[in-house]
């Protein structure tokens, strides 16, 4: 099934695939399915790993290393 629709994908769907520009950016398995998971892996998109992102949902920048710029 392909939808931009998270409600009808966690309402339809066992496991959910959100892809950007071709590529996979996030499996979500039938046991963490829901619209809001649906939503976050969208907004995320590529690039921004959980790990990456602080309690409050928000992009942490990346530090600035020596000789970059």
């Amino acid at each position: 099934m392909k939808s931009s629709d998270p409600i009808e994908l966690a309402g339809f769907c066992d496991r959910v695939l959100v892809m950007s520009r071709g590529t996979i950016v996030e499996e979500i398995p039938g046991d963490e399915l829901d619209e809001v998971r649906i939503v976050e892996a969208i907004v995320r998109g590529p690039g921004m790993s959980k790990a990456a992102r602080s309690p409050l949902g928000v992009a942490m920048p990346k530090a600035a290393t020596a000789g970059e710029g």
